[in-house]
């Protein structure tokens, strides 16, 4: 597999990561999803999506708004709840803002990664079995060009278990497939 084969299937991993982060921030206003999506892109070389941007120009809009308040003196002493606000922190729900973007953000996407690489597999006319396969071949020669050392390629069952978890996930990219 060559490099560049390799870095279209990262870049299409990092988007799929973005698109999550998207949909987790619409449905939770979590605003860490956002400097996911933005961190991301930062570390892809992938622009910036609009979402992200307005989310950006919100929250600047709010401190800017503060930043007002504080030159005329009208910021109250104990302003923590406006400044928090102000990052759209303030999000209602059970637990800490923190705790519930863990919750819903695993940390863990490599699955994407696979299940976007069985996906192309299958696009491409492949069935299922054979793209798995196809990919535990493919990861065991991107580990040895991306980190050289005692790193365990995935099994044909976790590549099995990626794939489904990635038609869950983004069931609209995975209808079509067979």
């Amino acid at each position: 597999m060559e490099r560049e084969e390799i870095d279209a299937l990262g870049r299409a991993a990092q988007e799929r990561a973005i698109e999550a982060a998207r949909k987790n921030f619409v449905d939770t206003r979590i605003p860490l999803f956002v400097w996911e999506a933005y961190a991301r892109c930062r570390h892809g070389d992938i622009p910036l999506p609009e979402w992200v941007l307005i989310h950006f120009d919100e929250t600047a809009r709010r401190l800017g708004a503060l930043d007002e308040k504080a030159r005329s003196g009208n910021l109250p002493r104990d302003h923590r709840a406006e400044t928090i606000a102000a990052f759209g922190m303030n999000v209602e729900g059970r637990g800490s803002v923190f705790a519930r973007y863990a919750d819903r953000w695993p940390g863990d996407w490599e699955w994407v990664a696979i299940g976007e690489s069985v996906a192309e597999h299958v696009r491409a006319g492949k069935m299922v079995k054979s793209a798995i396969g196809d990919v535990v071949e493919q990861l065991a020669c991107e580990y040895a060009v991306a980190a050289p050392g005692p790193k365990a390629v995935p099994s044909e069952d976790a590549v099995k278990a990626a794939w489904y978890r990635y038609k869950a996930a983004f069931p609209l990219r995975a209808k079509k497939m067979r």
